[in-house]
């Protein structure tokens, strides 16, 4: 069956958990309302990823602390590369690789 044919409570009983184990994201999925276009898996997956952007403090707040290892990903992915430090000049800043290349060629 497709998503788009499917009833609230069917829809619930499929996707509710989909997301992180938190029924609110395929709840407010369902009430945005569903296509054609939301049948595959691509199409489905935009608006679960909509509803947590759009989502509200408390909300974001409530699904790290529900799943921890979440923020652990989102914090790794914003920090800088290591040994590299964005605001710092020199072999530990963002041209590490041109001084090192650099330091190569002088030798």
């Amino acid at each position: 069956m497709q998503p788009s044919q499917l009833d609230k409570t069917e829809f619930m009983a499929l996707f509710g958990s989909v997301f992180e184990h938190s029924p609110w994201i395929a709840r407010a999925v369902w009430d945005a309302g569903l296509t054609g276009r939301h049948d595959t898996a691509a199409g489905l997956h935009q608006p679960f990823r909509e509803v947590i952007r759009r989502s509200g403090h408390e909300e974001k707040l409530a699904l790290l602390r529900a799943h921890p290892e979440l923020a652990t990903g989102i914090a790794s992915a914003s920090l800088p590369q290591q040994g590299v430090i964005p605001h710092v000049r020199g072999p530990l800043g963002p041209n590490r690789a041109q001084a090192r290349s650099h330091s190569k060629m002088s030798n």
